[in-house]
Parts: C-alpha cells; structure tokens; sequence
C-alpha cells in the first residue's frame, strides 16, 4: 500500500525528473555511451539469432530487448529502456522508503529516500540504454528482502533475495561476488530452503543461471558467464599496471598492448589476462597497486559522464548554467557518498556484533562493489551510483542507532 507520504515523495521526485529533463533537454540529447552500444548488439543477438553475448549475459538483453519481439526498429529499444528505467528509479525511491521504515520514522524515511531521488547520477543515467537503473533496483529489492527476513524470520524473503540476487548476475557479472556474501552470512537459514513450498522460485533462478553457463559453453567453449571481467582487467587496470612500468601514458583503449588483442578469440584473452595478472603479481606488483588505487580515486571522484554528454540543441540560454551546475553536484555526491559509504560499512563491521545480519550484508556490498570498480577507470561515478541506495540506507540506521544510545529523556 502506498501511504500519502509515499504520494508526496514520489511526486517531489517526479517534479525534480521533470526540471532536469527540461533544463537539460534530456529528451532531446543524441549522445549514448559506448557501452550502450554492446548492450544494443546483445538484444539483437538474443532476438534476432538466438545467440548469446559473449559480454552481456542474457537476462538484460532479455527484458530491454522485448520490443524486437515486434518490431526490428533497432530505435525502440532506447524508448522502451527509458519506460523501464523511469518505472525501476520510482521503484527504487519507494524500496529505499520501506526499507527505512524498518528501523527508523516515517519522517526520516521521507527526508532519506528523498536525498536518494536528487542524486544527478541516477537521474542522468535513466536516459541510457545501460544497466545501473535496474541493478540498482535489484540491490535494493534484495535488501528489503532480507530486512524482512530478519524481521520475521520467515524463509520466503530469503528465498526471494537469492532468487533475486542470482538472476542478478545474468545482468551485472560483478553481483556473483555478492551471491558469495550472501551465502556466508545466510548458509544456516539458506538450508531450511528445500523445505519450503517457495524454494521452486529459487530452483527456477538457478535454471536461468545454468543456462547461461551451458550456452556459453556451447557457443564460446567456455563455462563462464561472460569474458567481460578478463577484458576489462587488462584494458584498464593491467594495462594501466604495466604503462608505469614502462614509463608511457595510459590511453584508455588505445594503448599498444590492447590494440594487439583485438583479434585474439575468447579464450586466447581469457589465458592472456590470466597470465598477465599472475606476471603483474610476481613482477610488476607496485605498480599494480598504484593502478589500482589511481582507479579507485578516478572512480570515486568524476561526475556523471551523463551530464558532460549533453548538449544544447535547442540553444537555449539557461542550459550551461545548469549543466555546469549538474556537473559539480554529481562531483561531490560521488566523492561525498564513496567516502560515506567505506566509513559507515567499516563502523557497521567494527560493531558487527550488535548489527542485524542484513546491515552487515549491506557492509560488505558496498565494500565489495567500490573495490571491485577500480579493474576499470574513468567512467564517471556510473560504478558507485548503484551503491547509492545503499549508503544512504546504512546511514541512516549508523544515525539512528547512535541517537538511541546518546538520547537522554
């Protein structure tokens, strides 16, 4: 049930998206990441050949996809990705709510989820075709899960949440490090999974799982969900590693060792990056750290690359004024929230005993997801935006716990 609370929250969101398309003229803009593109090439494969990607695993292509089910206009599929990320943002805001609600006033549950609704981020990256909108979701209808499960103890939230958490993976790869958190914090509870009715909506998420595991096998040769991951690392933090080794100038993409593999097959670059990492490790390791950490920094301190996109197509006159002004606010909520977020999950793990299990889930994410984004660089603040929800979410309860303990009648 949505409460006049919620209706005035999501209106005021409503009234921010509307401001900022216009100011904006985000309807308007022609500009799409690169990686807009391989999602692009991932839908027509699934739809058109029945194939999979060998980067994008299939359930994103599976659900932005839908419109090629009647139509080949390739166009669609940028619309139908701005209805899905409009309805999956609004989503977010009211998960974020009901999940505040658990432990703290419906008040403070209104001012939080609407400081998630003004991050520039979030609202910027809705216009791509990209899967940060609906993985942001996914995060946080996995908390809410698992807030309910440690409310109520009833096994359905649980088993919703992994179900969840595992189809995850069949969008953002990275979320198969969290399917491994999950299962440490909840292996006792996730046993009593097989006596329960619900347990066929996690079997069925495991099947999708495997299936993408068995077709890449079948179409790359490989059991994997996706090589994206050996690409990456040695493009951009390998790469990186090895251009202060040799004292030259990292270009993203265009160095000479990367421009040498575009013609390697799947698993020719799946050994080479293995080997190259293990090389890194005993030979190069200094300046594997220092990458690594120039990464991290890059990713916690740029704004939306969203926002420096646009343009003024309309050549109105307002447009510069508040697109710098958006460029500087997406600046400091990356570095503000990245900063927030290390220091309230290492005070939730420093007081780990007094912390409900879905908090110190919620820890390790954050953890998890910050230090896994520096294997790549220079993407604005697209890899700690869906982390948002999260931060906001921890903060609170670090706030409201701590005003419990100090409070005196």
């Amino acid at each position: 049930m949505i409460n006049k609370r919620q209706i005035v929250l999501n209106s005021v969101a409503f009234l921010i998206l509307v401001i900022i398309v216009i100011s904006c003229q985000l309807l308007n803009q022609n500009y799409k990441f690169p990686d807009s593109y391989s999602y692009l090439l991932a839908c027509k494969e699934l739809y058109f050949n029945f194939k999979l990607n060998d980067h994008r695993p299939f359930l994103f292509s599976l659900i932005y996809g839908i419109p090629l089910l009647f139509t080949k206009n390739i166009e669609s599929l940028f619309l139908w990705s701005l209805i899905l990320n409009i309805l999956f943002w609004f989503a977010t805001i009211n998960l974020l709510y009901k999940s505040l609600l658990s432990f703290t006033s419906p008040k403070i549950a209104f001012i939080a989820s609407l400081l998630f609704s003004i991050s520039i981020g979030n609202i910027f990256i809705i216009f791509h075709l990209l899967t940060e909108t609906i993985f942001t979701f996914i995060t946080i209808l996995i908390v809410y899960q698992l807030i309910n499960y440690s409310k109520d103890k009833e096994i359905k939230p649980l088993i919703y949440a992994l179900s969840v958490l595992i189809l995850a993976c069949l969008i953002k790869p990275l979320s198969l490090g969290i399917v491994l958190i999950c299962i440490i914090f909840y292996y006792n509870d996730i046993l009593k999974i097989t006596k329960s009715r619900y347990s066929i909506v996690l079997y069925f998420s495991i099947l999708l799982f495997l299936i993408q595991l068995i077709g890449m096998k079948v179409t790359y040769g490989t059991f994997t969900l996706s090589y994206i991951d050996n690409s990456t690392y040695y493009n951009y933090l390998g790469t990186k590693a090895d251009c202060y080794k040799n004292k030259e100038v990292f270009i993203q993409g265009k160095n000479k060792r990367v421009l040498e593999t575009k013609n390697l097959s799947h698993q020719e670059m799946k050994k080479l990056a293995k080997k190259d990492f293990y090389n890194q490790l005993e030979n190069n390791k200094l300046n594997l750290i220092k990458a690594y950490f120039s990464n991290l920094f890059i990713n916690s301190t740029k704004g939306s690359a969203s926002v420096h996109g646009c343009k003024n197509i309309n050549k109105t006159s307002y447009f510069d004024a508040f697109q710098f002004t958006f460029k500087v606010i997406s600046k400091i909520q990356n570095i503000f929230l990245t900063l927030l977020g290390i220091l309230t999950s290492f005070i939730i793990l420093y007081n780990y005993k007094t912390n409900t299990k879905s908090i110190l889930f919620v820890a390790f994410t954050i953890l998890y997801c910050i230090g896994v984004s520096a294997i790549s660089t220079d993407q604005g603040d697209r890899f700690h935006i869906i982390l948002y929800p999260l931060i906001i979410l921890q903060t609170t309860n670090i706030i409201i716990r701590w005003k419990q303990k100090f409070y005196i009648p």
